[in-house]
Parts: C-alpha cells; structure tokens; sequence
C-alpha cells in the first residue's frame, strides 16, 4: 500500500528591489511542497549565467547579475522526490528596460 502525493504548482512568482545587479523574488507556497526547487537562467544564453537553489523559504535573494540582460526564474514545489510543475517567469532589470526606453522602445 502507498499513497501517491500530489504537489500544487508554486503561484505569484513576483519580483521586489529590483536593481541592475541583484532582485529579489517570492511566491506562494505549493501545496504539500516541503522545499523548492529554483533555477535562475540569462534569457537569452543561460551559458552566462545558471545557477540552481534548493530552499525552503519562499523568497530568494539573486546577486551577481549583469545590467542590460534579462533573467528567467524557474520555481517547482519539491516533497521529497516528487515534483510539482514548473512555474516560469522572465524579468528584465531596471537597466535593461531604462536601455530600451533610451532608444526609443516604447516611444510614440
């Protein structure tokens, strides 16, 4: 007799003080989640920057991040070697977006 888990998806993956090299993001706790898996990846060529965390608080603090590139935060809700689906989410740093709105992205 075993009794199958069910892990929830994590929601409200949100980003706080933001700044060019650093962010801060949180979300809501997945259902029969008892850690987090999260991977943070450049956009565009995760060979620049990739880096993994397992954590059980639901907030993450990332540094070391260059200025003019976006980022995407992947969040899965863990209970031992059962996975929850993957909640995706980009950002793209004050500096990227003060970039493109300097060169007229968003301009009428």
């Amino acid at each position: 007799f075993s009794t199958k888990i069910n892990v929830g998806q994590v929601v409200n993956l949100i980003y706080t003080e933001k700044t060019a090299t650093s962010f801060i993001c949180t979300w809501d706790e997945a259902t029969n989640a008892t850690y987090y898996s999260i991977e943070v990846k450049n956009a565009n060529d995760p060979s620049l920057f990739d880096e993994s965390y397992e954590q059980v608080e639901t907030e993450l603090t990332v540094t070391n991040l260059k200025s003019y590139t976006q980022y995407t935060v992947i969040v899965k809700g863990m209970n031992g070697d059962i996975e929850g689906e993957a909640y995706e989410k980009s950002f793209a740093n004050p500096a990227y977006a003060a970039k493109m709105l300097g060169e007229g992205v968003g301009q009428i």
